[in-house]
């Protein structure tokens, strides 16, 4: 949300790091084996349902902006 760049503490990769606002992350890096781009969704949610649905939206996002690229 600020733009903020902060050292892993990690080598260096290809990876983008985000930590969201509502304590989510997301992970995207690009596959070691295949022409494609993966996303990771670490999340937590009030039930199973509530987590469930979130995951959802992240996908349909993330396969916007897969799709736009």
């Amino acid at each position: 949300a600020t733009g903020e760049e902060r050292p892993s503490g990690m080598s260096a990769s290809d990876v983008l790091y985000y930590t969201l606002e509502n304590g989510d992350i997301v992970v995207v890096r690009p596959s070691g084996t295949e022409p494609k781009v993966k996303f990771y969704f670490l999340c937590h949610g009030e039930d199973a349902e509530a987590l469930f649905q979130k995951i959802d939206a992240y996908r349909t996002d993330a396969n916007a902006i897969a799709a736009a690229v």
